[in-house]
């Protein structure tokens, strides 16, 4: 866990860490805050590909039911210089 991002969210409410548009503005300035989305954003296909097409390391964060989908997968790729191999994408996928 990143001491950065559990700093920063440590005091959110449920509320704000299940707000879509708070999640993915924390998210642009900082791809770990993406784990203290709420469960119910963090399941979310829309919002997770929203997540991953602002970041590609938003993969990484992609819980494992939707590692397996492979548009979000192709998004990690397209948005993120780390994941110009399949290889390297692959790793955190399924």
């Amino acid at each position: 866990v990143s001491d950065a991002c559990e700093r920063v969210l440590d005091g959110a409410s449920a509320e704000l860490r299940g707000d879509r548009e708070f999640m993915l503005e924390a998210v642009k300035h900082n791809v770990c805050m993406l784990q203290y989305a709420s469960d119910e954003l963090q399941g979310d296909r829309e919002f997770m590909m929203a997540a991953v097409k602002q970041n590609g390391r938003a993969l990484e964060y992609v819980p494992a039911e939707l590692k397996g989908d492979r548009e979000i997968v192709r998004e990690a790729i397209e948005h993120d210089w780390q994941y110009t191999t399949r290889d390297a994408a692959m790793q955190h996928a399924s």
